[in-house]
């Protein structure tokens, strides 16, 4: 007599996990948890090129193509982000700067497979932490004027 698992079940356990953010030092949307910002799941999917180059803007050295909205839209757009490279560059960046436990050979796999979903999530991390003061920044108060 064989049994057999049932294999719904199984692939929502996968999904839910891959949707969900593990740890507080993880993604803060989880891979597969695309729709969560509609912006960025718009611009994501419709114009991925667009959502490249912003947010390699937002992060200072993080692309090859320096710090230009256009031109890192216009390159991804045109070489298909070089087989991942550029969105994998990005990506690295993002994780390091916000302190996220990565994997460089897991995430080249992921911007490889589904450049789509790795950019929004980037762009939701970034966007999560949108006007924070970059790490090692004291707090700044000026003297009372006299």
């Amino acid at each position: 007599m064989s049994t057999t698992i049932p294999l719904l079940p199984v692939l929502v356990q996968v999904f839910w996990t891959m949707a969900t953010p593990a740890a507080a030092n993880d993604w803060k949307a989880g891979f597969c948890g695309c729709c969560g910002d509609c912006k960025n799941c718009l611009i994501g999917y419709f114009v991925p090129c667009v959502l490249f180059g912003m947010n390699a803007q937002k992060i200072p050295g993080g692309s090859f193509l320096g710090d230009n909205c256009a031109v890192n839209a216009i390159v991804w757009c045109i070489s298909r982000g070089l087989c991942g490279v550029l969105d994998w560059k990005v990506r690295i960046a993002v994780a390091e700067k916000y302190g996220i436990v990565h994997n460089p050979g897991m995430e080249f796999l992921k911007v490889f497979c589904c450049p789509c979903c790795a950019m929004i999530q980037e762009a939701t991390e970034l966007d999560s932490h949108a006007g924070e003061a970059p790490a090692g920044a004291t707090a700044y108060t000026a003297a009372p004027a006299q």
